[in-house]
């Protein structure tokens, strides 16, 4: 089977996750990599065709670890509630602006830039679309 991340771009991941202190429900930090690779599909839904998720993968270097962990959360977390995921949305969030704070200084404008769209696409998640696309894969995982 072919997936979105290699076993050591999930293990460099894990590394950025850690070093920036990213949230994560504790399901999703004692997964392996292996499970972690299965889920983790680039920023995006499922329904979105690869060359997509691949493309807003590059155009938002700030969401690689916010989507690895909100994939798995998808995946992985059996609670199909509105407040799970609400939560998985605002874990997103959070994990987006640490990361922005780590690929970019102070000083730097992208960092200003990208904060605003991570509120942006922070926004977005809170759509029906991405809720019934939360309640989809609550019922395919299940």
């Amino acid at each position: 089977m072919s997936y979105y991340y290699t076993i050591q771009e999930i293990d460099d991941l894990l590394e950025i996750s850690s070093r920036i202190q990213a949230e994560s429900p504790y399901v999703v930090c004692i997964l392996g990599p292996d499970k972690l690779q299965k889920a983790a599909n680039g920023v995006g839904p499922d329904s979105f065709p690869s060359i997509v998720r691949r493309t807003l993968s590059i155009l938002l270097p700030y969401a690689d670890v916010a989507t690895m962990i909100h994939d798995a959360e998808f995946e992985y977390i059996k609670d199909a509630s509105k407040a799970a995921w609400e939560g998985a949305n605002l874990r997103f969030y959070r994990n987006c602006l640490k990361r922005v704070k780590d690929l970019y200084g102070w000083y730097d404008p992208r960092r200003y830039i990208n904060n605003k769209r991570a509120a942006a696409d922070y926004a977005l998640l809170g759509g029906d679309i991405c809720w019934d696309a939360w309640l989809s894969a609550k019922k395919r995982y299940a």
